[in-house]
């Protein structure tokens, strides 16, 4: 699905430990992988200094990724000095990205959140998919789990639909990075509708679920034409939690979700009425699309 991914860690999301998972990473179609770690010296550029020993330092924590590199992978540690974003703003001028993965800091409870400020900051700049995890789930795996989980990113997306703009959007990014998924990499996905049981009547509520699997038919019809396994299921209730309940009954790899319009991930959540308490309960990681400008 992908072949050429920025990863970003602050050392303490869990990511880092991906440098060991070289090629697991390989196996999940990546033919490219850049580690970046960011180390801002200073607000003001000014006033910088280059702190030599978190640098070295850093270095050493990220070199297993360059001790077994399978043939035919490329793969680079950088250590920034820059700001989080800027130093992605860098990379991504000087090298061709399909996919950021990225964690979010441990570091207190302001910010346990499911987007930290980095995320949200580089979803607004940029159109390449995001695939945001947990820390918490990262960390707690064992090497030989983290190599599996490395192997299967992409393999099983559950996909939320309900025939909105932001459905179709992701419909088409689906559709687009199927075609040019390496063999193995992005095999299933499982298209979930949820009709939120709002009508009294009961005959409006059928008319409405009847509707949606006609539609998700036609969908199914579009991603099986690219040889992909689709399933589809149509629900009754709360979307975000009937979708956990859906990503929680199945094999899934991510859930997939967008914005069509040009948005961040706070909005995204605002409008989709997804709340903090609902967030704590999600540990899947999230591939989240949104188009540029």
């Amino acid at each position: 699905m992908f072949e050429r991914a920025l990863i970003c860690t602050d050392l303490f999301d869990g990511l880092h430990r991906l440098v060991h998972c070289v090629p697991h990473l390989a196996l999940s179609g990546l033919k490219q992988v850049i580690f970046l770690h960011s180390i801002p010296v200073w607000e003001q550029p000014t006033l910088a200094a280059v702190d030599q020993g978190k640098i070295d330092a850093a270095k050493e924590k990220l070199s297993p990724a360059l001790a077994n590199i399978p043939d035919g992978m490329t793969v680079i540690v950088e250590i920034s000095n820059r700001r989080p974003v800027d130093a992605v703003r860098e990379i991504l001028a000087h090298h061709s990205i399909d996919v950021i993965l990225m964690g979010n800091p441990m570091r207190g409870a302001v910010q346990e959140k499911l987007f930290g400020s980095t995320s949200l900051a580089i979803a607004a700049m940029t159109d390449i998919p995001l695939l945001i995890f947990r820390p918490q789930l990262l960390s707690v795996y064992t090497r030989d789990e983290l190599a599996l989980r490395c192997q299967r990113l992409w393999k099983h997306l559950l996909i939320p639909y309900d025939g909105s703009s932001d459905a179709i959007y992701l419909i088409e990014q689906i559709e687009k990075y199927a075609q040019t998924s390496a063999p193995g990499s992005f095999e299933q996905c499982l298209l979930v509708w949820v009709v939120e049981n709002i009508s009294r009547d009961p005959s409006v509520t059928e008319y409405r679920l009847n509707d949606a699997r006609r539609e998700l038919e036609s969908v199914q019809a579009r991603l099986e034409k690219l040889g992909l396994q689709v399933q589809s299921e149509v629900r009754l209730g709360t979307p975000v939690l009937e979708v956990l309940t859906a990503a929680e009954e199945n094999d899934i790899s991510a859930i997939a979700v967008a914005t069509s319009h040009r948005s961040n991930m706070l909005e995204w959540l605002a409008v989709r009425r997804i709340n903090e308490d609902i967030l704590h309960q999600l540990w899947f990681p999230i591939l989240f699309f949104s188009p540029k400008g």
